[in-house]
């Protein structure tokens, strides 16, 4: 592919480049945080409604009571990873707009990265902030994924302190849905974990 020269470069057009990405990258921070919130708030009322049940219940109607219990929290399991994986793509396409803006300053300032040093967070803040557990993006993905192997523990704990009373098929099908919930969750978070560089100027994540 041709070179483009600095002065045949339509600036207007570079500058609405850079203005939409960034733009964009605002727009999806702020649904990271909405989608956390939204996280949060279902699971404080799965727990609270459970934890309620589970205070106060008639022996004779275990096995229904438990049942509802383990539908939430097989709800709530499928909700995790489903906030995971849209939290999961929206650092990769903010990694995107964050190539964009860079190649986008350095092209403005005549192919200098000087200028982009200068401009860019990331090659300024402190070094302790560049840990994984101070990023916004890997944080989250943390969170999840912490929650949702210790909603597999307390449902993997309830059948082991209640499984005397319940049926061999009921049993079964609670860790049959248990055991691929775990495995589907294992291979997704893996594959989501791998870092594929691309031939770029800078690293860029996605799913293969």
């Amino acid at each position: 592919m041709e070179n483009i020269h600095p002065t045949k470069i339509n600036h207007d057009f570079v500058t609405e480049e850079f203005r939409q990405a960034w733009t964009h990258y605002r727009h999806l921070e702020e649904g990271r945080v909405k989608a956390m919130n939204f996280f949060y708030t279902v699971l404080f009322v799965v727990v609270g409604l459970s934890l309620t049940v589970i205070k106060d219940f008639d022996k004779r109607y275990l096995t229904w009571v438990l049942l509802g219990i383990f539908v939430l929290f097989f709800c709530l399991n499928i909700f995790s990873l489903y906030i995971y994986l849209n939290i999961k793509k929206t650092g990769f396409v903010l990694r995107h707009y964050e190539d964009v803006m860079r190649r986008v300053r350095i092209m403005m300032y005549d192919n200098s990265y000087t200028y982009d040093s200068l401009f860019n967070i990331r090659d300024r803040q402190h070094n302790v902030l560049k840990l994984k557990v101070f990023s916004a993006q890997y944080s989250a993905e943390y969170i999840l994924i912490l929650f949702m192997y210790l909603i597999d523990m307390i449902i993997l704990g309830l059948v082991l302190k209640y499984y005397p009373s319940l049926g061999f098929l009921f049993l079964l099908s609670i860790i049959s849905i248990l055991a691929f919930l775990f495995i589907t969750k294992t291979v997704l978070i893996y594959k989501g974990s791998k870092k594929v560089t691309q031939k770029s100027d800078f690293d860029v994540y996605r799913l293969k």
